[in-house]
């Protein structure tokens, strides 16, 4: 693998320790400052829209005008809100966005485009787990510092990388595939379900069984194994039971991150 092919993969896949640790401690970190559940379902929600919608805009200029820079922006945003967490809840609104970009830059450079996403669904799965393992070495505030510097570390890998794409210096929200868009559009709706359910379920197990961060972290990395492994016998089950059965019996396999590895869409 090319060395800036590396370091794209890297960038647009280290992120999973954030995710994999804000998964079990953010609900149960609001609480702690005092929140109450309405309050940090608002404010996990909320984020969820308000990082959907900023990283939007991201993709958008970077399209017109070149996607590099507005990694700079939305990762040094992301890195500052993890900071500012440390004393503000509703810094963690900004605290998600632009991860899109990178994969568009690899996208456009990769010289092996499947051998780097290969590498990269690798990373997306490990580092997850490396993340839910986090809450049992390290206190909310620690985990919190970590997200701040693995999202400023996606920053920093993509400084070496040249980019091509000068963009079209056009603004425009029309979307060239947009059939192709439609014929996925059954993982938003998987993606609707994760992302009601996974960012209050820590809460829950506390509020329920009084269970903390450290307790549900190894609980957490043992169900993003199960997603590796499922992710890796899911062609095996659609080549014995057919894609279609295999997809009705089994629920896709998925982490907050749906996607389809069973279902082969002719585009």
């Amino acid at each position: 693998m090319k060395r800036e092919d590396f370091l794209l993969v890297l960038a647009s896949s280290v992120e999973g320790i954030t995710w994999g640790a804000d998964t079990v401690i953010m609900a149960l970190y609001l609480k702690s400052l005092g929140l109450n559940p309405l309050t940090i379902g608002a404010i996990l929600g909320s984020a969820i829209i308000v990082n959907t919608l900023l990283s939007l805009l991201w993709s958008v200029l970077g399209d017109a005008y070149g996607r590099k820079k507005f990694v700079y922006i939305s990762r040094g945003i992301g890195g500052l809100s993890f900071l500012l967490l440390l004393i503000a809840p509703y810094a963690y609104l900004f605290a998600n966005q632009g991860f899109g970009l990178i994969a568009s830059i690899l996208a456009e450079k990769s010289g092996d485009l499947d051998k780097a996403m290969a590498y990269r669904s690798s990373l997306n799965i490990l580092f997850p787990v490396i993340g839910s393992l986090l809450p049992t070495a390290l206190n909310f505030k620690g985990i919190i510092i970590v997200d701040g510097i693995v999202t400023f570390l996606s920053l920093l890998l993509v400084i070496p990388v040249k980019e091509n794409y000068k963009g079209t210096s056009r603004v425009t929200l029309k979307i060239s595939s947009f059939k192709i868009l439609g014929k996925l559009s059954t993982e938003a709706i998987i993606g609707l379900g994760a992302g009601v359910l996974l960012p209050m379920l820590s809460l829950w197990f506390n509020l329920r069984f009084h269970a903390t961060a450290s307790s549900l972290s190894p609980i957490y990395a043992i169900s993003e194994i199960t997603l590796a492994l499922s992710t890796l016998f899911s062609p095996i089950l659609a080549s014995t039971l057919g894609r279609i059965r295999a997809i009705l019996t089994f629920s896709p396999p998925w982490n907050g991150r749906p996607k389809i590895t069973s279902l082969k869409i002719n585009l």
